[in-house]
């Protein structure tokens, strides 16, 4: 058995472990000084396993370590696992934008180190391994690691792809882009038909189809395919309504945020867009 600790329990952390738990050459330790552990983890994870003083796993050696704390909190980790027994032990953290060079007071004591960030969502704790099943991982750090890495997720069927610094920064703006602004946009339609007063009994029940559609869509055709709606058909009087009901209902921000939406849409000229440019002088040119 190859020992492997989590540093960091939260979302990812917890995810992680169960995903790790799958495989039978793993003895799992979990270490988080800011946590207690609580009872509705039992089912997950044995009480023993969970640790909130390092001081009680310092003398134990470890072949992995994962760091899955907060982005501020990886240095203060680092400093204290610096009196672990690293020679050829692999430590990696996830930030998504943090680099792997934070780590490199471990290489200089003998770990390979690395940055393996998950372009996933993960919104709650203990997600089964299938959150993992089949996603991208960029890694920047040590190829061996990277190997290793993938060895272990390959059953997983997940993808890890090395890659420098500056470009695991713009990906992890790309994926909070992808992934929190689709929210935003969720809660902004809320807010719409909130102060319309109409009140959905549940967001889900009316918009989930159509959102899900989309994201169908998606999974079976290029990102040029998928566009509809009146901006696609050149559906010029449709947009003019839609921005005199922002006004009505909302603030000034809220058309030019549906203004911009609609300009960032015609600009990919990869769209198949009927009179684009009939609708680009109409929004340049609308007043609000």
């Amino acid at each position: 058995m190859q020992n492997f600790l989590i540093v960091g329990f939260g979302k990812v952390g917890s995810s992680l472990y169960r995903a790790m738990a799958t495989h039978n050459r793993f003895n799992i330790l979990l270490l988080d000084a800011k946590k207690d552990f609580k009872e509705e983890w039992a089912s997950f994870l044995p009480a023993h396993s969970f640790f909130r003083n390092i001081v009680n796993i310092r003398q134990k050696s470890f072949e992995f370590i994962a760091i899955c704390t907060p982005d501020d909190r990886i240095n203060e980790t680092v400093s204290q696992l610096q009196d672990f027994q690293l020679k050829n032990c692999a430590v990696f953290h996830t930030s998504g934008n943090k680099p792997a060079e934070l780590l490199n007071p471990l290489r200089d004591r003998g770990a390979h180190i690395g940055s393996l960030h998950p372009l996933q969502t993960f919104n709650s704790m203990f997600l089964p391994p299938e959150v993992w099943q089949g996603i991208t991982c960029t890694f920047q750090g040590d190829t061996k690691l990277k190997d290793n890495l993938q060895k272990i997720f390959d059953p997983l069927k997940t993808k890890i792809v090395p890659i420098d610094y500056q470009q695991k920064q713009l990906l992890h703006l790309v994926a909070t882009i992808s992934a929190n602004f689709q929210v935003a946009l969720y809660s902004w339609a809320e807010q719409i038909l909130k102060a319309s007063g109409i009140e959905p009994p549940d967001l889900n029940t009316w918009l989930g189809p159509l959102i899900r559609q989309v994201s169908t869509n998606l999974n079976q055709h290029p990102l040029s395919k998928i566009l509809s709606g009146p901006l696609q058909r050149g559906d010029l009087n449709t947009l003019e309504d839609h921005l005199k009901l922002l006004k009505k209902y909302q603030k000034a921000a809220d058309i030019e945020l549906y203004r911009l939406l609609c300009q960032k849409l015609l600009e990919n000229l990869e769209f198949e867009i009927k009179d684009r440019q009939k609708l680009k002088n109409f929004l340049e040119h609308y007043e609000t």
